[in-house]
Formats: C-alpha cells, sequence, structure tokens
C-alpha cells in the first residue's frame, strides 16, 4: 500500500508572505510567527511528517512505538480506515522508532 503524504505548507507559506508585505503594524508580529512555523514544516522530510502521523495514532491509542512492536503494528493497522497491510504498517512503526520524536 503506497502512502501519499499531502505537503500544502509552501502555498499557505505563499499566502502568509503575501499577506506580510501589506500587513499593518498591528498584524506583522502574528505573521510573522506564523511564517516562522511554516517554514518549519518546510523543512522537514516526508519521513518526518510520516513518523510524527505514526507517532500522534500511536499516542491517541495511548501506546508508544518502543512500548511494544505488535501492539504498535495492531494499533496503527486498525487506525488506517480499510485497514493497511501488515508489512506497511511494520515499515511505519519501525520507521517512527528510529526518528527523534517532537523536541
Amino acid at each position: 500500500m503506497p502512502f501519499v503524504v499531502l505537503r500544502e505548507a509552501g502555498t499557505v507559506g505563499d499566502a502568509v508572505r503575501e499577506a506580510l508585505a501589506t500587513a499593518s503594524p498591528e498584524e506583522r508580529p502574528g505573521l510573522e510567527r506564523a511564517a516562522e512555523l511554516i517554514a518549519a514544516q518546510e523543512r522537514l522530510t516526508d519521513e518526518e511528517v510520516q513518523s510524527r502521523w505514526v507517532r500522534g495514532v500511536l499516542a491517541d491509542a495511548g501506546i508508544t512505538p518502543e512500548s511494544g512492536h505488535v501492539a504498535s503494528v495492531k494499533a496503527l493497522r486498525e487506525a488506517v480506515p480499510g485497514g493497511i497491510r501488515l508489512t506497511d504498517a511494520n515499515r511505519l512503526v519501525l520507521a517512527a522508532t528510529e526518528q527523534p520524536g517532537p523536541a
């Protein structure tokens, strides 16, 4: 089962940067902060985005990848509508375990 990662940060970032160009002094601090946050998301690799998603799914299920591989794979497979192949779930859980978590 292939995985598709949709990344719209660039489009959103462009819109925020355009708004920043004509922003009032009152609007600037919020738009500058938004631009910083969007830029941070743009720098993430697809693997980092996938690992973050996996850790989020597992956290919602009360599981961490390190706490039990079989339970992690099972929870991930159950979280995807229509299911997910065992090999794909295994690969994603292993990758999430190898990626550093959020700071």
